[in-house]
């Protein structure tokens, strides 16, 4: 009994097998019959167009093809020059200490806003306020004089030598004074405009001296770009062409306009730099990366195709479009490119339904569908 239920287990088993091996070589084969159609659909196709443009039987092929296509309007075709550029403003400006000293306070924080003429820092001045005060003592003494000499100079009473030695030396201590007062001033470093404090170097306490970076102030609101334009565009860039800013780090776009063409072009790399506004963007910082598309040129009223869709041959460039059920080579005049877009000239009209997907497939007078 045990025996009979093997065999009869084993018989399934090799049946299972068989049946699996035949499956297995029928997809196998039906692959290949696939791949053999697609090579014979591939060479019948290119064999029709090559009879095609040799002047040979245009009506070869009966079967239609089914192709998409696109019914053209007429259009603005735009095109503009790519550039990178970068972030910069005139008022971006490091201010230095103009004197010698002790850093005595800081009265700002970085990152704060600040008005023009706002005190930042002072640089201890106690040396130029002593002498300021011994020269008020002095000045106070000499205009004393100074003003009893000129009563008696003007009644004709003493010499003019003494009148003369009194008004020079009062003046002489004005002038000392001036200057101690505007040393005075170069103790206090103030901000010369509007703008946030981006940077600040000394710490309060530090020794400073003359020419040392002390603070940087940036005003936002006077950001620009500047781009570096190849010089073959000198003639076709002007002021006040539309232009299209991106900036990828803050993921900011913007439209803006070229507010100043240099006149000159660089000599080491045959370019010409070129300032765009900026102002309407946030969240700028200097020298950030900016994508620049600068318009150079602009067309209404033209029909405008995929630039794919184009062929080429001996007589020039071609397209297919699909009239009355077949496909109908036309002849075309191209004009600018830009990205994926070519304008068109001349051989292509309002309504005309170009096509789009299949056109390598087919050759002039093959019906189509769609």
């Amino acid at each position: 009994m045990k025996a009979g239920f093997f065999y009869i287990s084993l018989a399934v088993a090799m049946f299972a097998c068989k049946s699996a091996n035949n499956l297995e070589k029928k997809e196998a084969e039906l692959a290949d019959y696939k791949k053999q159609y697609e090579d014979l659909e591939t060479k019948i196709a290119s064999l029709e167009k090559e009879i095609s443009e040799a002047g040979g039987k245009k009506n070869v092929v009966t079967k239609p093809v089914y192709v998409s296509i696109d019914t053209l309007e007429p259009g603005v075709f735009k095109h503009y020059v790519e550039v990178q550029g970068k972030v910069d403003t005139d008022k971006n400006i490091t201010l230095v200490s103009k004197a010698s000293g002790t850093i005595e306070k800081i009265y700002v924080q970085k990152g704060q806003y600040v008005k023009a003429g706002t005190l930042l820092a002072s640089i201890d001045g106690a040396i130029v306020q002593k002498g300021i005060e011994e020269v008020n003592t002095q000045l106070s003494f000499a205009t004393s004089v100074y003003d009893k000499q000129k009563r008696l100079w003007d009644q004709k009473i003493g010499s003019e030598v003494q009148f003369l030695s009194a008004k020079n030396n009062k003046e002489s201590l004005e002038r000392r004074k001036e200057s101690l007062v505007e040393q005075l001033q170069l103790t206090k470093i103030k901000s010369p405009i509007d703008g946030t404090i981006d940077e600040i170097f000394p710490n309060q306490g530090e020794v400073t001296a003359p020419g040392s970076p002390a603070f940087r102030v940036v005003n936002s609101s006077a950001f620009k770009i500047l781009a570096e334009i190849p010089e073959s565009y000198v003639s076709k860039i002007r002021r006040g062409d539309e232009a299209i800013l991106t900036f990828p780090d803050v993921e900011e776009t913007a439209k803006s306009k070229v507010t100043v063409v240099s006149d000159v072009v660089n000599a080491v790399n045959r370019s010409f730099q070129v300032e765009l506004d900026a102002k309407s963007v946030k969240n700028l910082k200097a020298n950030l990366i900016a994508n620049v598309k600068i318009k150079d040129y602009e067309k209404a009223d033209v029909m405008i195709i995929p630039i794919n869709v184009i062929q080429h041959s001996d007589q020039g460039d071609y397209v297919f479009v699909a009239d009355k059920g077949v496909a109908v080579k036309k002849m075309i005049t191209t004009g600018k490119t830009y990205h994926s877009s070519a304008e068109i000239l001349s051989g292509l009209s309002k309504g005309d339904k170009l096509i789009t997907v299949g056109y390598q497939d087919i050759v002039d007078g093959q019906p189509v569908t769609f």
